[in-house]
Protein backbone atom coordinates (compact mmCIF):
# COMPACT_ATOMS: atom_id res chain seq x y z
CA UNK A 1 0.00 0.00 0.00
CA UNK A 2 1.33 3.51 -0.81
CA UNK A 3 2.67 5.69 1.59
CA UNK A 4 2.07 9.10 -0.06
CA UNK A 5 -0.33 9.70 -3.02
CA UNK A 6 0.56 10.44 -6.69
CA UNK A 7 0.85 14.54 -7.31
CA UNK A 8 -2.52 13.95 -9.37
CA UNK A 9 -4.11 12.21 -6.56
CA UNK A 10 -3.00 14.55 -3.91
CA UNK A 11 -4.87 17.08 -6.03
CA UNK A 12 -8.05 15.95 -6.29
CA UNK A 13 -7.99 14.86 -2.91
CA UNK A 14 -7.52 18.70 -1.92
CA UNK A 15 -9.29 19.85 -4.39
CA UNK A 16 -12.33 17.55 -3.21
CA UNK A 17 -11.73 18.76 0.21
CA UNK A 18 -11.77 22.05 -0.13
CA UNK A 19 -15.13 21.74 -1.77
CA UNK A 20 -16.79 19.44 0.73
CA UNK A 21 -15.51 20.79 3.74
CA UNK A 22 -13.24 18.03 4.86
CA UNK A 23 -10.42 18.07 6.73
CA UNK A 24 -7.76 17.43 4.07
CA UNK A 25 -6.23 14.99 7.00
CA UNK A 26 -9.23 13.41 7.03
CA UNK A 27 -9.99 13.12 3.83
CA UNK A 28 -6.30 11.45 3.20
CA UNK A 29 -6.56 9.21 5.96
CA UNK A 30 -9.94 7.61 4.61
CA UNK A 31 -8.37 7.26 0.64
CA UNK A 32 -5.21 5.49 2.53
CA UNK A 33 -7.51 3.19 4.12
CA UNK A 34 -9.48 2.53 1.33
CA UNK A 35 -7.61 2.41 -1.41
CA UNK A 36 -3.66 2.70 -0.57
CA UNK A 37 -4.20 6.36 -3.08
CA UNK A 38 -4.65 3.45 -5.79
CA UNK A 39 -7.27 5.80 -8.32
CA UNK A 40 -7.79 2.39 -10.02
CA UNK A 41 -8.40 0.51 -7.20
CA UNK A 42 -10.84 -2.87 -7.36
CA UNK A 43 -12.38 -4.55 -4.26
CA UNK A 44 -15.30 -6.59 -3.08
CA UNK A 45 -15.06 -8.28 -6.24
CA UNK A 46 -14.97 -5.75 -8.36
CA UNK A 47 -18.04 -3.46 -6.73
CA UNK A 48 -15.83 -1.66 -5.18
CA UNK A 49 -14.12 1.17 -7.53
CA UNK A 50 -11.39 3.93 -7.02
CA UNK A 51 -9.80 5.98 -4.34
CA UNK A 52 -12.51 5.98 -1.67
CA UNK A 53 -14.16 2.94 -3.08
CA UNK A 54 -17.56 3.70 -4.38
CA UNK A 55 -19.85 0.60 -4.24
CA UNK A 56 -22.30 0.01 -7.03
CA UNK A 57 -24.97 -0.59 -4.92
CA UNK A 58 -24.51 2.85 -2.97
CA UNK A 59 -22.56 5.75 -3.31
CA UNK A 60 -21.34 4.43 -7.21
CA UNK A 61 -24.89 3.71 -8.11
CA UNK A 62 -25.40 4.73 -11.56
CA UNK A 63 -21.78 6.04 -12.11
CA UNK A 64 -19.43 4.75 -15.06
CA UNK A 65 -16.36 2.93 -14.44
CA UNK A 66 -14.57 6.09 -15.62
CA UNK A 67 -16.35 8.19 -13.32
CA UNK A 68 -15.51 5.80 -10.52
CA UNK A 69 -11.96 5.45 -11.76
CA UNK A 70 -11.30 9.55 -12.50
CA UNK A 71 -9.89 10.64 -8.69
CA UNK A 72 -11.89 13.62 -8.46
CA UNK A 73 -14.93 12.52 -9.68
CA UNK A 74 -14.83 9.81 -6.91
CA UNK A 75 -13.26 11.64 -3.91
CA UNK A 76 -15.95 14.97 -4.32
CA UNK A 77 -18.62 11.70 -4.30
CA UNK A 78 -17.27 10.18 -1.28
CA UNK A 79 -15.98 13.30 0.50
CA UNK A 80 -19.56 14.69 -0.24
CA UNK A 81 -20.86 12.31 2.25
CA UNK A 82 -18.27 12.42 5.05
CA UNK A 83 -18.80 16.61 4.60
CA UNK A 84 -22.29 15.97 5.49
CA UNK A 85 -22.19 13.30 8.04
CA UNK A 86 -19.69 15.75 10.02
CA UNK A 87 -21.92 18.93 9.93
CA UNK A 88 -24.66 16.14 11.14
CA UNK A 89 -22.85 14.72 13.92
CA UNK A 90 -20.04 17.86 15.12
CA UNK A 91 -17.55 16.62 17.59
CA UNK A 92 -18.27 12.80 16.88
CA UNK A 93 -14.98 10.97 16.56
CA UNK A 94 -13.69 11.56 12.80
CA UNK A 95 -12.74 7.17 12.26
CA UNK A 96 -16.87 7.11 13.47
CA UNK A 97 -17.78 9.88 11.02
CA UNK A 98 -15.54 8.04 8.09
CA UNK A 99 -17.20 4.37 8.73
CA UNK A 100 -20.57 6.21 8.87
CA UNK A 101 -20.36 7.76 5.15
CA UNK A 102 -18.18 4.69 4.00
CA UNK A 103 -20.31 1.71 5.39
CA UNK A 104 -18.12 -1.18 5.82
CA UNK A 105 -18.82 -4.37 7.05
CA UNK A 106 -16.77 -3.92 10.64
CA UNK A 107 -17.60 -0.29 11.58
CA UNK A 108 -15.05 -0.06 14.94
CA UNK A 109 -12.43 -1.76 13.08
CA UNK A 110 -12.58 0.77 9.80
CA UNK A 111 -12.86 3.42 12.30
CA UNK A 112 -9.91 2.20 14.30
CA UNK A 113 -8.24 2.14 10.90
CA UNK A 114 -8.96 5.49 10.19
CA UNK A 115 -7.63 6.92 13.09
CA UNK A 116 -4.37 5.69 12.77
CA UNK A 117 -3.98 6.66 9.56
CA UNK A 118 -5.14 10.06 10.31
CA UNK A 119 -1.80 10.62 12.45
CA UNK A 120 0.42 10.14 9.15
CA UNK A 121 -1.33 13.19 7.66
CA UNK A 122 -0.92 15.54 10.70
CA UNK A 123 -4.26 15.05 11.93
CA UNK A 124 -6.09 13.83 15.18
CA UNK A 125 -9.27 11.64 15.81
CA UNK A 126 -11.11 14.87 16.67
CA UNK A 127 -12.66 17.19 13.99
CA UNK A 128 -11.82 20.09 16.56
CA UNK A 129 -7.80 18.80 16.31
CA UNK A 130 -7.89 19.10 12.42
CA UNK A 131 -9.85 21.97 12.01
CA UNK A 132 -6.75 24.46 11.12
CA UNK A 133 -6.33 22.10 8.24
CA UNK A 134 -10.16 22.09 6.93
CA UNK A 135 -10.82 23.14 3.63
CA UNK A 136 -12.90 26.24 2.97
CA UNK A 137 -12.58 27.35 -0.18
CA UNK A 138 -14.73 27.52 -2.99
CA UNK A 139 -14.16 26.08 -6.54
CA UNK A 140 -14.18 29.58 -7.64
CA UNK A 141 -10.89 30.41 -5.42
CA UNK A 142 -9.16 27.27 -6.42
CA UNK A 143 -6.27 26.56 -4.04
CA UNK A 144 -4.02 24.59 -6.49
CA UNK A 145 -4.48 27.05 -8.70
CA UNK A 146 -0.87 28.07 -9.86
CA UNK A 147 0.85 25.06 -8.49
CA UNK A 148 4.09 24.05 -10.63
CA UNK A 149 5.87 21.90 -8.08
CA UNK A 150 7.42 18.69 -9.74
CA UNK A 151 8.06 16.78 -6.31
CA UNK A 152 10.05 14.65 -8.41
CA UNK A 153 12.36 16.85 -10.00
CA UNK A 154 12.48 19.34 -6.43
CA UNK A 155 14.15 15.91 -4.61
CA UNK A 156 16.79 15.42 -7.85
CA UNK A 157 17.37 18.81 -7.40
CA UNK A 158 18.15 19.05 -3.94
CA UNK A 159 20.40 15.63 -3.74
CA UNK A 160 22.69 17.31 -5.53
CA UNK A 161 23.57 19.28 -2.64
CA UNK A 162 24.07 15.73 -0.74
CA UNK A 163 21.71 15.20 2.48
CA UNK A 164 21.16 18.73 3.96
CA UNK A 165 20.50 19.66 0.77
CA UNK A 166 17.69 16.83 0.34
CA UNK A 167 16.37 18.05 3.77
CA UNK A 168 16.69 21.71 2.99
CA UNK A 169 14.72 20.87 -0.27
CA UNK A 170 11.79 19.05 1.57
CA UNK A 171 11.09 22.07 3.53
CA UNK A 172 11.48 24.83 0.97
CA UNK A 173 8.92 22.77 -1.19
CA UNK A 174 6.59 23.13 1.80
CA UNK A 175 7.34 26.09 2.43
CA UNK A 176 6.77 27.19 -1.42
CA UNK A 177 3.11 25.18 -1.65
CA UNK A 178 2.03 27.31 1.91
CA UNK A 179 3.23 30.27 -0.37
CA UNK A 180 0.93 29.46 -3.34
CA UNK A 181 -1.93 28.19 -0.70
CA UNK A 182 -1.69 31.27 1.29
CA UNK A 183 -5.49 32.48 1.24
CA UNK A 184 -5.92 29.12 2.20
CA UNK A 185 -5.76 27.00 5.56
CA UNK A 186 -5.39 24.04 3.41
CA UNK A 187 -2.01 25.07 2.81
CA UNK A 188 -0.73 23.94 5.58
CA UNK A 189 -1.93 20.03 5.11
CA UNK A 190 -0.50 20.52 1.48
CA UNK A 191 2.78 21.42 2.80
CA UNK A 192 2.77 17.80 4.67
CA UNK A 193 1.27 16.38 1.41
CA UNK A 194 4.23 17.67 -0.52
CA UNK A 195 6.87 16.79 1.77
CA UNK A 196 5.37 12.87 2.29
CA UNK A 197 5.79 13.18 -1.95
CA UNK A 198 9.52 13.76 -1.89
CA UNK A 199 10.06 11.57 1.26
CA UNK A 200 8.42 8.44 -0.57
CA UNK A 201 10.82 8.84 -4.03
CA UNK A 202 14.26 10.00 -1.85
CA UNK A 203 16.77 7.13 -2.00
CA UNK A 204 17.61 4.56 0.92
CA UNK A 205 20.90 5.93 0.82
CA UNK A 206 22.01 9.44 -0.27
CA UNK A 207 25.61 10.34 -0.46
CA UNK A 208 26.65 13.60 -1.71
CA UNK A 209 27.24 14.84 -4.81
CA UNK A 210 30.81 14.71 -6.45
Amino acid sequence: MASAPSAAVATAIQQAAAANGVPLPLALAVAYVESGFNPNASGDSGHSIGLYQLNDQGEGAEMTLAQKTDPLTNANKALSEIGAMLSAHPGLDLGQIAAMAQRPADPAGYAARVDSALSMFGGGSSASSSSLQTATVSAANDPTAGLTLDPVQAWKNALTQGPQGFADGVAGAAHDVGVNLRNSAIGIAAGVVVALLLLSRAPANQEPAP
